[in-house]
């Protein structure tokens, strides 16, 4: 298999190991026997569009987390480049009543 199927593995390995929970529990939430989840763990085979919506449904995470060096030797996701470009565009306002606003409108949005 490919190094992008490997890293999606390990990735998933990863999730999985620090939810705690077995090989046999993460099969069961998707439907599938823990034989199959050690082999999308090894990369010895690739996962289908429905598993990992099932299992990015099942850990809570963006699809992102699936994919963490999988992108070909890129570190930094598209999704870490879009916060750096808004935090530097925010940092840029010199205007303290407008960050205040900002921040009250962004909690709006994520009903905090």
């Amino acid at each position: 298999m490919s190094n992008h199927t490997q890293s999606i593995g390990q990735n998933l390995k990863q999730l999985r190991i620090a939810s705690g929970l077995t090989q046999s529990e993460v099969g069961q939430a998707i439907g599938v026997s823990y034989q199959q989840i050690q082999k999308y763990e090894v990369g010895g085979n690739r996962l289908t569009a429905e598993k990992l919506y099932k299992l990015k449904v099942f850990y809570d995470v963006p699809y992102e987390a699936f994919f963490k060096g999988a992108g070909g030797g890129r570190t930094e996701s598209l999704y870490e480049k879009q916060n750096a470009r808004l935090f530097a565009k925010l940092s840029g306002l010199k205007d303290y009543r407008l960050k205040q606003k900002l921040e009250q409108v962004l909690s709006i949005f994520l009903e905090e």
